[in-house]
């Protein structure tokens, strides 16, 4: 297994996409709701800029792993499995 690695490739592309789409809906609720719960006035301040951030992180890095992705290989189920794997880690790096 360590000698010899294999890379394994996504079967189906429309679930990648389904499943990171699926993630990110669910962040607002994560990220958003947590913000909600105290419901204080400083709290609840607080709560747009956090909501906009769930938006721009992801989308921020979703696009520069595209760029990178797309100069690099034109394989284009390559290029969409890896922008899922970038706005993931957009997702992971604001919470």
């Amino acid at each position: 297994r360590f000698l010899y690695p294999q890379t394994y490739a996504a079967h189906n592309i429309t679930l990648v996409v389904l499943g990171t789409l699926l993630m990110w809906f669910s962040w607002f609720a994560f990220n958003s709701g947590a913000m909600y719960s105290g419901r204080n006035e400083e709290t609840l301040e607080t709560l747009p800029a956090v909501t906009m951030n769930t938006v721009i992180s992801p989308s921020a890095s979703g696009l520069v792993t595209f760029s990178i992705v797309n100069i690099q290989r034109h394989n284009l189920n390559e290029c969409v499995q890896r922008t899922c794997n970038g706005i993931l880690a957009g997702l992971v790096s604001i919470t």
